[in-house]
């Protein structure tokens, strides 16, 4: 009984932190988008006066791109962690598992 029970508390634990993580990506996801779709409104709010140097819509462009990469990214990983803790499929959570093993051994790349 207590194997089982720590079992499940595992599987609440995971589901809850897949599911933080599907809603921040959807966050991010959406954030990218609108700084798209709305560039004018943006560019308009971070005008500074002095600064002509600075590309300011590609820069936001850019941004954007970036904030959609990874927005996606954390937003699929979360959605297939959740399902995973969900059917309790193995190989679904071995495939987060392998990203996020992924995604940390790059960190220290880059500098």
């Amino acid at each position: 009984m207590g194997i089982g029970c720590a079992a499940n508390t595992a599987r609440l634990i995971l589901f809850i932190f897949n599911s933080i993580f599907f809603l921040l990506g959807g966050a991010c996801l959406g954030v990218g988008i609108f700084v798209l779709v709305d560039k004018k409104e943006l560019v308009a709010l971070t005008k500074i006066d002095g600064i002509d140097k600075v590309d300011a819509p590609s820069l936001l462009e850019q941004g954007a791109y970036v904030l959609i990469a990874a927005g996606a990214v954390v937003f699929l990983v979360g959605f297939l962690g959740c399902c995973g803790a969900c059917i309790k499929s193995t190989k679904l959570l071995y495939l987060v598992n392998l990203h996020c093993y992924g995604a940390f051994n790059m960190v220290p790349g880059i500098q």
